[in-house]
């Protein structure tokens, strides 16, 4: 397999931020696959019923990276749930190969793998597993990190999502997104087309 992370485990399910994965009572499920991807600062307290509680590897994007929340790695900062970047601890970290640097303290006690997350590097791993028309902005740190795990032959199984629906843009923790509805609407179809041509599951819609 083309890039492969090893570290996943033979079962992958990718878990969004979608408020559409809540009173769906699938946090049992998850805790059942090998592998639970999640992203940048979703939180599973006081939520397990619907999104479990296991993680083993964490994605995070620019943003997340540069700003306040992993800075606790190296010191406690204003605002920062310091539990909950001690989750983090012991994960194994997906970033973005030519995005912010993290910092040192997730290097030192994480298992932390460059992906290419580019916008030309997501056109090229779409055309290669069979989508053939290019996004209309920067795709999500979520949609590149599922192209990527269909592009190196795994079928992961996505929950929160919030395929087509209004909830696309926000976040069940509360803070929202900030790509555009046509963005939004152009990976859910994709996302769709590789859930028919059973190159990944979607459990929620």
């Amino acid at each position: 397999m083309k890039g492969t992370v090893s570290t996943f485990g033979k079962s992958i399910c990718v878990v969004g931020s979608s408020p559409s994965v809540i009173g769906k009572q699938h946090g049992q499920e998850i805790d059942s696959y090998e592998s639970v991807v999640r992203f940048n600062r979703a939180t599973t307290d006081g939520r397990e019923s619907d999104l479990g509680s296991k993680t083993t590897h964490y994605a995070f994007n620019s943003p997340t990276l540069r700003g306040k929340f992993l800075p606790v790695f190296e010191k406690p900062a204003e605002g920062v749930r310091e539990d909950f970047c001690l989750s983090v601890r012991g994960k194994h970290i997906l970033i973005h190969k030519y995005g912010a640097k993290p910092p040192q303290g997730l290097c030192k006690e994480n298992k932390v793998h460059r992906i290419d997350l580019s916008e030309k590097g997501v056109e090229e791993m779409q055309r290669d597993i069979g989508v053939h028309y290019p996004l209309k902005e920067m795709a999500r740190t979520g949609f590149s990190i599922i192209i990527y795990l269909c592009h190196i032959g795994l079928t992961p199984h996505i929950f929160g999502f919030g395929i087509n629906q209004p909830s696309m843009r926000k976040y069940y923790w509360g803070a929202g997104g900030p790509h555009t509805e046509d963005s939004m609407t152009q990976e859910s179809e994709i996302l769709v087309h590789l859930h028919e041509s059973k190159q990944l599951k979607l459990c929620t819609f």
